[in-house]
């Protein structure tokens, strides 16, 4: 009688990684118990090459040798790939899943032809493994902006009929469906041994269930889209992304780090002040007052993490009533962020709070630094560009030391600057891709004393934006931030692009400047 040989062909996101770890654990009560041989990865990550290959002369040289393996060992194999099945759904630009199924457990078989052949298949629910899908390979699956455009992308009535069906009318004794992950808490594992052996009444504790059947991942796809429709950097997304699908956890901020945060007393006008700058001191007496808020944050050491997955939900209109009451201002937050997570909505509070004086500024500004060390990843991975600004802001003000501060600072001002700038550009009708008409200055200078320059005559653009990301690095919490606005200012359209691009437009070259582009680097 032929060794037989039980393959696990599929699907993805069927805990496949677990699975074999289990069967590889077990391996030698296996083998005592039932006389079954756990394939290593090695001999999968063989048959799949050539699987994946379709060479008719690959399939011949590889069969002898996978026979010579299979026959040195007595007792049957267990090979479990999910690969196998062919690429994940999605992948590739076809709404069939597994199209080419059958065609691969074909060229399975003439590999191993000299063998009593099973095949194994998990079925799972439909939508749950489609969600799964979507969540977990978020990366390769950028297209789909949303699980709806996937999900409707793949249509999956029907799902597993159209795919198995082929196969079990081929192989009506040799191909099997599994149910996977059970209500009652049957590893897929256990399923996968009881489905070869037929033996029902296995020990369950040895194999213990990892996980249950997740019903609750909408929470995680829509921080999943939230991702793919900001205008974050793609490091930020994947690092977001990774940072959801993972369930990442870091140390919550000691205790050590609630500071003696408050405005104190407002700043003394010096008696040096020129008198030209008289009224706009007016304005920094208005800047902060004390205000009696009730409060609506958080408890300092609260736990922050499932607020990445839980998705804010906007009132139907904007809420009316101004922003002095923090009650109300929250609603206004809410309508402005709907769709991001909350812990969006958290930065927003505790920055609201921060703005103004209050008896919980203390409270604010320890959640504001726990979020900035703890949750970091899903901030940058999906605020608004405009949030980044605040936050900046929020470090000169509140900032734990001095570089929190310095760093706050210099970026407040150099974005604030460029919004300025930008904004001018847009009122006087100007394309934020427009190539400069002139390489010199053509007009009346309007501030006397500024010199003007030639287009690309000056390092000023490299040396301004390489002295801001050089004083990123001397605080990690506060220089993440600066240095994500620095790689959405890369790939802006923006007074730095412009410089860039007109310069090779125009193809000046003004020793020594030559190199000097925005970046330090040519534009694409």
């Amino acid at each position: 009688m032929s060794q037989r040989i039980h393959i696990h062909i599929g699907p993805h996101e069927t805990d496949s990684d677990t699975v074999l770890k289990s069967l590889l654990q077990k391996s030698d009560w296996l083998l005592n118990k039932y006389g079954l041989r756990i394939s290593s990865e090695d001999i999968s990550n063989l048959i799949l090459k050539v699987v994946e290959s379709q060479d008719g002369s690959v399939i011949v040289d590889r069969s002898q040798q996978l026979a010579d393996i299979v026959r040195q060992h007595k007792g049957d194999w267990v090979i479990s790939c999910v690969d196998l099945a062919g690429v994940r759904p999605g992948e590739e630009n076809r709404r069939r899943v597994y199209p080419a199924l059958w065609a691969r457990i074909n060229i399975i078989r003439k590999l191993l032809n000299p063998f009593d052949l099973s095949f194994y298949f998990f079925e799972r629910n439909p939508e749950i493994w489609l969600k799964e899908i979507y969540l977990f390979n978020s990366e390769r699956l950028e297209r789909f902006a949303s699980y709806e455009q996937f999900r409707k992308f793949l249509k999956p009535e029907n799902l597993w009929d159209e795919i198995l069906e082929k196969s079990e009318t081929k192989l009506p004794s040799k191909f099997f469906r599994l149910p996977h992950l059970t209500s009652d808490g049957i590893s897929a594992a256990l399923t996968l041994i009881q489905g070869i052996t037929g033996d029902e009444d296995i020990d369950r504790s040895k194999f213990p269930v990892h996980r249950t059947e997740n019903n609750e991942l909408i929470g995680g796809i829509r921080s999943i889209e939230s991702i793919n429709g900001s205008s974050a950097t793609d490091q930020a997304k994947r690092r977001a992304k990774n940072f959801i699908i993972n369930e990442i956890v870091r140390p919550v901020l000691s205790p050590a780090e609630i500071t003696k945060s408050s405005w104190g007393s407002r700043p003394q006008k010096p008696d040096w002040l020129p008198e030209d700058l008289e009224s706009l001191w007016q304005r920094v007496n208005r800047r902060v007052h004390w205000q009696d808020q009730q409060l609506l944050l958080p408890e300092p050491l609260s736990d922050l993490r499932n607020l990445r997955t839980q998705i804010i939900a906007a009132p139907s209109a904007f809420p009316s009533g101004g922003r002095a009451d923090m009650k109300n201002q929250k609603s206004i937050l809410s309508y402005r962020l709907s769709g991001f997570p909350e812990t969006c909505l958290l930065l927003g509070l505790t920055i609201s709070y921060l703005r103004r004086s209050t008896a919980y500024t203390e409270h604010a500004s320890f959640l504001f630094q726990r979020l900035w060390e703890e949750e970091y990843d899903i901030l940058l991975g999906t605020l608004p560009t405009r949030w980044l600004i605040s936050t900046f802001q929020t470090f000169l003000d509140h900032g734990i030391n001095e570089s929190q501060k310095v760093i706050g600072g210099s970026a407040y001002f150099y974005a604030n600057m460029i919004k300025a700038y930008e904004a001018e550009r847009a009122l006087e009708g100007r394309e934020s891709d427009e190539i400069y008409p002139n390489t010199q200055p053509n007009t009346k200078l309007g501030f006397p004393g500024m010199d003007r320059f030639e287009l690309g005559g000056t390092d000023l653009m490299l040396n301004t934006n390489a002295l801001l990301l050089e004083l990123s690095v001397a605080d990690e919490r506060s220089g993440r931030v600066v240095q994500e606005f620095l790689g959405r200012l890369k790939s802006a359209q923006s007074i730095f692009s412009r410089m860039d691009r007109s310069r090779m437009y125009h193809q000046t070259h003004k020793p020594p400047f030559d190199n000097c582009w925005s970046f330090f680097e040519e534009p694409e």
